[in-house]
C-alpha cells in the first residue's frame, strides 16, 4: 500500500477519514500477524509506511476537531 499523501486527506470528508484510518488500521494488523506466523514480510517497510499513514490521518482528524488531542502526563 503506498503511502498517503497530506493533500489527499485534506480533500476529504469526515466520514471518508474514519473509513480510511479503520482501513489503514486493518491493513496494519495483517501485516503484524504475517510477520508474526511467517517470521518475515516481503516488503520489510510496510508496517512502517502504515504507521506514518495512520499517523497523518490523525493529524488531519485532529486540526479539523474530530478528534481530541491525547493529553501528556
Amino acid at each position: 500500500m503506498p503511502l498517503v499523501r497530506l493533500s489527499e486527506l485534506r480533500e476529504m470528508d469526515r466520514k471518508s477519514l474514519e473509513d480510511k484510518l479503520l482501513e489503514l488500521k486493518r491493513e496494519l494488523f495483517r501485516v503484524r500477524v504475517q510477520k508474526a506466523v511467517s517470521g518475515q514480510l516481503d516488503n520489510p517497510s510496510v508496517e512502517k509506511e502504515l504507521r506514518k499513514s495512520i499517523a497523518r490521518v490523525l493529524t488531519v482528524m485532529r486540526e479539523r476537531g474530530y478528534i481530541k488531542p491525547r493529553r501528556r502526563l
